[in-house]
């Protein structure tokens, strides 16, 4: 099937089936709107309500169940990938209201008269949905963080907490927008790579310059001619950005960052409530033994990562899905370009590289706070008044 990183072709396949009958089946997911009712009726489409839905600091919210007829069967396959983000595009473009079509696979159990939505997106990045780490582990963090970055020079404090907001905006969209995270994780590479990644000037720093000087050979070019194609393929832009981009990615995250075993967090799901129930860790298993000891593998993957970015900023095509995130994007299921976990670890490992190198560990005093269990925020009301 031809690639479609914009959805055109899926709503080309769509249209036709429904006018010719073809789309027999019907997929069913999960819609979270803005609203006190969820929303219902029969079209092109269908909408059921389920109820109400709400998180801390959102505006109340509702569920519908939205059905669509298709020639697919609905299941884990690239057919989802693309229904499921165009339909939440044409809902919010059709209602100017914000439409989540919410990334989730319809299982049915045996002997179950329901159908279970269980959640996919989360595994792109098991860290971020996993259960947190101790309290004093992230408060001992966080008060070094805080030290360094308070301590620091001004404009590397800048640039650190451009990427931490990046950092932070990414994960914030991960399970939503994957194309859009893993952009915002580009960007706060970029950020990095701005201040402290190496200067790119010189023709041999750059990773082309062998071929370019093979085909200058070929074409028989005079020595004024290739100096000046030099220059003009140096001056240009994209190619000095992508370079320090790769370089500064490649040559500054730990020698043993590909090689560090990681385990990935699954919770479960209870057959008769569909609620969230406690999961399990898996086996530990190296983050990719194939960059380890292939440099110029990783060095393609992480320029292809750039590449990825700018695919989607200036022309707005979703390049990937949950499937490759998962098992790979290459012949073998091998990797071709940088998974968004691999991404946004290496990522944070930079920025707490760059945060550790810089400024002073302690702080000289510490106002701590106690906690009030008995206050309104620790019953976890999404809406209170404080008198």
């Amino acid at each position: 099937m031809k690639d479609d990183p914009t959805g055109a072709l899926y709503l080309r396949r769509w249209a036709a089936a429904v006018q010719s009958g073809a789309a027999s089946s019907t997929v069913i997911q999960r819609v979270v709107h803005p609203g006190l009712t969820p929303l219902s009726g029969s079209g092109i489409f269908g909408m059921v309500p389920a109820g109400r839905a709400g998180n801390a600091g959102e505006s109340p919210q509702s569920v519908s169940i939205v059905h669509i007829k298709t020639e697919s069967d609905g299941g884990l396959g690239a057919d989802a990938n693309e229904r499921d983000p165009i339909f939440g595009a044409l809902l919010t473009l059709a209602s100017n209201r914000r439409f989540l079509v919410t990334p989730e696979v319809p299982l049915r159990l045996a002997g179950k008269l329901s159908t279970l939505l269980v959640p996919m997106n989360f595994q792109v990045d098991p860290d971020l949905s996993a259960p947190p780490p101790a309290f004093g582990r992230i408060n001992n963090s966080v008060k070094e963080y805080i030290a360094r970055l308070s301590t620091m020079d001004e404009t590397d404090a800048e640039a650190i907490s451009a990427a931490i907001r990046l950092h932070y905006n990414s994960t914030l969209l991960y399970d939503r927008d994957l194309a859009g995270a893993y952009a915002l994780a580009v960007g706060g590479v970029e950020a990095l790579a701005a201040q402290f990644g190496p200067a790119f000037a010189a023709w041999e720093d750059w990773d082309k310059a062998e071929s370019w000087e093979k085909f200058f050979a070929e074409q028989a070019l005079s020595e004024s001619q290739v100096e000046a194609l030099k220059a003009r393929l140096l001056s240009d832009q994209h190619v000095r950005l992508t370079e320090k981009f790769t370089r500064y990615f490649c040559e500054n995250l730990p020698a043993d960052f590909w090689l560090t075993k990681v385990k990935s967090y699954t919770w479960g799901i209870d057959a008769d409530s569909g609620l969230p129930i406690d999961g399990a860790w898996s086996a530990p298993v190296a983050r990719d033994v194939l960059f380890a000891s292939d440099s110029e593998a990783l060095r393609r993957a992480v320029k292809r990562a750039y590449q990825r970015r700018s695919t989607y900023i200036h022309a707005g095509k979703h390049v990937g899905n949950h499937l490759t995130e998962f098992f790979g994007d290459g012949p073998g299921r091998v990797r071709k370009v940088l998974s968004y976990a691999q991404l946004r670890n290496g990522l944070r490992e930079l920025i707490i590289k760059e945060i550790r190198a810089r400024g002073s560990a302690g702080l000289k005093k510490e106002q701590l706070f106690v906690a009030d269990l008995g206050s309104p925020g620790a019953r976890g009301a999404a809406f209170f008044m404080h008198p």
